[in-house]
């Protein structure tokens, strides 16, 4: 029987990364994605500092004394964020989205099972199934207004799927993180390493004269990325206590449902209208959450 926590905890996941993709996508489109990652986890390190007053010395001790899976939860989340933004740049931000987390839970299964020993029941892999399936339908769903562009199409799902893959290796290596350490103390360093990470591949980009996009936004201008690293912060927090109450896989496949947050937020950010169809799968979606509720 799972804990009502992990249901609520994930719910907040949910909402808050399905905010985050319209939002980032919005800058991305605008300006270099490892800018806006590098901006972003900026505010990020920031405005979660506070958090550490919650924490224990013991807390930062056993952080560093597992400084080798944050650094690799850390890698891999900036390569995942780095593909998943420049997917952006090429597909509707649904499509780019759902395509990612299909083959992050995909790989999230196969890892749950093989490295964590969590098996999810057959109802919980048919329940699940039918969200992946009814979140891919969704996203493959042409909405009013928005276009694909067409020549990049296959280089935008090439990057989508390889971010899921990126994605699902540094949400694994968290989840290690948040079972071992404190929730708050390791999404904390992930996210500021994250940014440690975008910078200094940035720094390498610039000495060797192959980044060309502005570097120095003016504050007006990154000010507003303040907000999706707010989202960002909700998201990463529910998330590492979700996967210390509950299966990892299980988790991460339910993280498929916010395609119904993001499309709902492209329609208010990206003026990206929904469709009937669209509308209905969101409620086949939701319903099936609440019958995993039930059955878990």
């Amino acid at each position: 029987m799972l804990s009502p926590n992990f249901f609520l905890f994930v719910g907040i996941a949910i909402v808050s990364y399905g905010f985050q993709a319209p939002i980032l996508a919005y800058f991305t489109r605008k300006h270099s994605s490892l800018i806006v990652i590098v901006y972003r986890n900026l505010f990020l390190v920031v405005l979660m500092f506070p958090v550490l007053f919650f924490a224990t010395r013991q807390d930062l001790v056993l952080i560093t004394e597992h400084s080798g899976l944050l650094l690799l939860a850390s890698f891999c989340g900036v390569v995942a964020l780095s593909l998943n933004l420049s997917a952006f740049r090429y597909l509707p931000v649904a499509i780019a989205n759902i395509l990612r987390q299909v083959s992050d839970v995909i790989l999230a299964i196969v890892v749950g099972s093989f490295f964590l020993q969590e098996y999810l029941t057959a109802p919980q892999l048919l329940l699940l199934g039918a969200i992946v399936c009814c979140g891919i339908t969704l996203a493959l769903i042409r909405s009013p207004q928005v276009k694909v562009l067409a020549p990049h199409k296959n280089k935008g799902v090439l990057l989508a799927v390889l971010a899921g893959f990126a994605h699902a290796l540094s949400f694994f290596f968290f989840s290690k993180l948040v079972r071992i350490t404190s929730p708050i103390v390791a999404a904390y360093f992930w996210e500021a390493f994250i940014g440690v990470f975008a910078f200094l591949y940035l720094l390498f980009l610039l000495k060797r004269k192959q980044f060309s996009a502005p570097v120095k936004l003016p504050f007006r201008t990154v000010l507003p990325m303040g907000l999706a690293s707010l989202v960002t912060i909700s998201g990463t927090l529910a998330y590492g206590y979700a996967v210390t109450v509950g299966p990892y896989a299980l988790a991460t496949g339910l993280i498929t449902s916010s395609i119904v947050v993001v499309l709902f937020a492209s329609s208010v950010f990206l003026k990206e209208k929904l469709a009937f169809k669209q509308v209905f799968l969101m409620l086949a979606i939701v319903m099936c959450m609440i019958v995993l509720r039930i059955t878990s």
